[in-house]
Formats: structure tokens, C-alpha cells, sequence
């Protein structure tokens, strides 16, 4: 088995017209993808409606590592800062490069309850990127 890099997903389709997609977690040894079950990785080609494999498209960065936010802080135009929480490892959908965003928090209503959730920063290049103090 050889773990998967980022970049590549699974196409279903179950029924005519519906369509879902799973990451590869991993390959097996005879290159077969591998996707995450209840019961643990499988073969994506047991798991019914399976199509094939497809490449991510460029664009959207996808993450594949989390690193914690050591301090660093994002200050944004208007001067007001907020924490890092932690550092998205991203690729793009050919994986041919990597790079860290930024995540902060947010708060967000959800059943009758405020969860507080963590999101890459839509636009890392509008903030500015400040270490942390004595750092």
C-alpha cells in the first residue's frame, strides 16, 4: 500500500444522474485506489456506482496537513488581528506544489447552538502575516 498524495478522488455513481466523489487515501500495491469505509480502506472499485479515478482541478487549494497556529497572528486592513489557530498544508489539484494558508475561527449558529469552527483565510493575500511576540 502507498499512501496517497493529495489531488485525486473517486467518482460514484450510484444511480443515473447522482454522483458523489471520495478522496484516495491510498493506493494499493497493485494500483488499485483505496477510500475509507466504515469497515476500514477498501477498494474503491467494490463500493457500487464506482466509475474511476479523476484529478482535482487547479483552483481551490486543497489542504492535506494541519500544523498548530504557534502564536502568529493575522492582521488585516483595518488593523484589527485575530489568532492563527493552525496552518492548512495545501496543494492544488496536481499536488505539485505546497504551501501553508492561515486558519482563524469562526463562530457559526448551528442547531439552536453557537460552535465555533476553524476556516482558512479566504484571502491570505489582503492580511498581513505577523510572528509572534519575542519571536
Amino acid at each position: 500500500m502507498i499512501k496517497a498524495s493529495p489531488g485525486h478522488r473517486v467518482c460514484f455513481e450510484p444511480r443515473p444522474g447522482t454522483q458523489y466523489r471520495r478522496g484516495v487515501e491510498a493506493w494499493a500495491d497493485d494500483g488499485h485506489p483505496l477510500v475509507v469505509q466504515s469497515t476500514g480502506l477498501v477498494r474503491a472499485e467494490t463500493i457500487s456506482g464506482y466509475v474511476g479515478v479523476e484529478m482535482l482541478p487547479d483552483g481551490d487549494p486543497v489542504p492535506f496537513a494541519f500544523l498548530p497556529g504557534g502564536g502568529w497572528m493575522v492582521e488585516h486592513p483595518t488593523g484589527d488581528r485575530e489568532p492563527i489557530v493552525g496552518w492548512a498544508v495545501c496543494t492544488y489539484g496536481g499536488g505539485t506544489s505546497t504551501f501553508a494558508v492561515p486558519m482563524t475561527t469562526e463562530e457559526e449558529a448551528w442547531a439552536s447552538e453557537k460552535i465555533t469552527l476553524a476556516k482558512m483565510v479566504e484571502r491570505a493575500d489582503s492580511v498581513e502575516i505577523v510572528p509572534p511576540e519575542g519571536g
